[in-house]
């Protein structure tokens, strides 16, 4: 008997490293997924993949995942610089489901993109980030550093925390972008994340606890041409004690949510420094 285990195991380690070598022969630097496709397939033009999470096995370092119809795609744990993109007028949807479903769905729960890696550059372009009992849109978790993350045209709804949580030091851009109806807060940014730098430009952030949490130490920021709108907490918060943050806030507009008596709405800072240009605090909070 422990000769056929042991011939078995060996089996088992020859087919694992086939397998592997057969993945790292065919990647591509541009790799497709659509409904139709099967995660069997290379992820080539003529045979896409299911799935955002076997598409990224098949694409190289630096490459692009391309959604060619619309559909979901299911969440993806991105190890490797590379653009996720869906063209004009594709729906490619990730839905971010709060246990982990049947593979090839999801990678894993509570998070729909998870970027985890050492100075990786990722661009998500025109996604739909829906939560269905998930927690966090996209993520850089504290064991990543030195990602440079773009974020353009996405929407994240739906969600039970974040709508984007920065754990480890990142270089941050959210662009032309929907972030609403999320249980705490649309940003945030962690005291672990320190030396990050991000800017906001043209989004909207709406039904929110909290716009911005902005803990790290040394953070820096622009925040420019976006509304924040239907917040029943502060729209933007800087540092905490002992931590220090720099914004800049212009072209913007923070307001709490009708009906809400709450203090909040504008900005609340401690050991921060802000400024603001021509923008507007408006409702019954506390500007």
């Amino acid at each position: 008997m422990k000769s056929i285990r042991a011939l078995l195991g060996v089996v088992a380690l020859v087919a694992a490293g086939t397998m592997s070598a057969q993945d790292a022969a065919a990647q591509a630097q541009r790799t497709f997924v659509a409904p139709t496709g099967n995660d069997a397939n290379d992820c080539s033009l003529a045979s896409p993949c299911r799935s955002f999470a076997r598409a990224i096995v098949q694409t190289l370092n630096n490459g692009e995942i391309i959604a060619l119809d619309s559909g979901g795609y299911g969440a993806v744990d991105v190890n490797k610089s590379v653009s996720i993109i869906s063209p004009d007028g594709v729906y490619a949807g990730v839905s971010v489901f709060g246990t982990v479903p049947p593979a090839p769905v999801s990678p894993g729960a509570n998070v729909g993109v998870r970027i985890s890696g050492n100075n990786l550059r990722v661009v998500l372009r025109n996604l739909q980030i829906n939560g269905q009992g998930g927690t966090i849109g996209i993520q850089v978790p504290a064991t990543s550093t030195g990602t440079e993350l773009h974020v353009e045209r996405v929407t994240l709804s739906n969600l039970g925390t974040y709508g984007i949580l920065i754990e480890g030091p990142t270089k941050l851009s959210v662009k032309d972008s929907i972030v609403r109806d999320i249980g705490s807060t649309a940003l945030r940014i962690s005291a672990t994340a320190s030396g990050s730098e991000f800017s906001v430009d043209g989004s909207f952030f709406e039904r929110l606890l909290g716009g911005l949490d902005l803990y790290g130490a040394a953070i820096s920021g622009t925040v420019s041409r976006s509304v924040f709108t239907g917040t029943t907490d502060a729209g933007v918060i800087l540092g905490d004690t002992g931590m220090v943050g720099r914004l800049s806030i212009q072209d913007s507009t923070f307001s709490p949510a009708a009906g809400f008596a709450v203090q909040g709405g504008g900005f609340s800072s401690s050991n921060a420094s802000l400024t603001v240009r021509n923008t507007t605090l408006a409702g019954p909070g506390a500007g």
